[in-house]
């Protein structure tokens, strides 16, 4: 699973390069090289999962985060390339997001809105769970949102426990299209 993370939320004039480096960096670059190396492994016992946490491919704007959307979108194309690469080796790589903030230094550090509106770091826990509990090769290429793994494999169709205050909050806020 690859889950380390940089974030940097600021436009391009605010972002220097050694910034963007490190983002990149730690990003798409960890993911690749973990993934380099643990591949021959899944390979030779024709089993493996390789996850890494980041949103959907997309084609739309990211102002005021293009270093981290590059980044992430980097490691969504890393996971669709190993997908199709080893599909036949019986070893699965998919992408996991959550839908909306997550309860975790980054979103206490950033400020990402109040905890009400956070869910709990559980839900992707079990959302992980759920995708390594099924056969790799029936269970590659996708990009998953946590809720949509949930409840496709899982069969999880109630959320609220999730959230931080154990229910929904009046103003949620979704990222599940970053």
């Amino acid at each position: 699973m690859n889950n380390a993370g940089a974030i940097w939320l600021q436009p391009i004039l605010q972002t220097p390069p050694k910034r963007f480096d490190l983002v990149v960096g730690v990003n798409v670059r960890a993911a690749y090289i973990a993934s380099y190396y643990a591949l021959p492994h899944m390979v030779k016992q024709r089993w493996g999962h390789v996850l890494n946490m980041c949103p959907r491919l997309s084609c739309e704007a990211a102002p005021g985060r293009v270093a981290y959307s590059i980044s992430k979108q980097g490691m969504a194309r890393l996971a669709i390339g190993i997908a199709a690469e080893h599909r036949g080796d019986n070893v699965a790589a998919n992408s996991l997001w959550p839908r909306t903030i997550i309860e975790s230094q980054a979103s206490i550090n950033w400020g990402m809105g109040e905890r009400s509106q956070w869910r709990t770091p559980e839900i992707l826990c079990d959302a992980c769970s759920a995708i390594f509990g099924q056969e790799p090769r029936t269970c590659t290429g996708r990009q998953w949102i946590d809720e949509q793994a949930l409840d496709e494999l899982a069969g999880v169709k109630n959320f609220d426990h999730y959230w931080c205050e154990g229910r929904p909050p009046a103003e949620p806020i979704y990222i599940d299209k970053w």
